[in-house]
């Protein structure tokens, strides 16, 4: 009789259950404070880390522009135009019959970072620095006109976007060729 009694699956009635499954609420309460504790302190180090460099940050930046875009042109049914200003490094979407005299707010304007040029190509045409705006249309289906946009730093760093027409815009590597395995038009007019 007191062999059963001290054998570790049999307590008495103040001893624990030997055989208990799973988590009680407190153990799973504490472990999701853990987590989230740990994700705040790591979610500001990532974002601070991915746009420390401003061509990646610029980079992301003119993918959500173009994503915004595409979203505005399907939510409405109207086409939009990107326009990118080469000489003063800033982009911004807009409706493609907007009459700048009729008084509608522009959408907000992305300006680059200081020491982040910007040079776009659209069918071997490449924009340059001075002139008029480079404007690429996207129809009310979201359909963007093709084009490789090319950001380069101070330090020589170069970073290629590549505008598809129905799949969502890249990052090219440096060495990265357009499709169809030519080099990209935008290397071509860079120097």
């Amino acid at each position: 009789m007191a062999n059963r009694l001290t054998h570790p699956n049999h307590f008495g009635r103040a001893g624990h259950l030997g055989n208990r499954c799973g988590y009680t609420l407190l153990e799973l309460l504490v472990v999701c404070l853990l987590v989230a504790i740990m994700l705040s302190m790591a979610l500001p180090m990532v974002r601070d880390a991915t746009l420390a460099d401003p061509l990646d940050g610029a980079a992301t930046r003119i993918l959500g522009l173009v994503a915004a875009a595409k979203s505005e042109a399907l939510r409405r049914g109207q086409p939009r135009l990107l326009v990118f200003d080469v000489a003063s490094g800033r982009l911004w979407h807009e409706e493609a019959r907007q009459d700048q005299a009729d008084g509608r707010q522009r959408p907000a304007v992305l300006v680059l970072a200081e020491g982040v040029r910007l040079q776009v190509a659209v069918d071997g045409a490449v924009s340059r620095a001075s002139g008029e705006p480079l404007r690429l249309g996207i129809s009310r289906r979201g359909v963007v006109t093709p084009a490789t946009v090319e950001l380069k730093g101070d330090g020589g760093r170069v970073l290629r976007l590549r505008l598809h027409a129905l799949f969502p815009a890249e990052i090219l590597p440096a060495e990265e060729k357009t499709p169809g395995g030519r080099p990209s038009s935008a290397t071509k007019g860079a120097g």
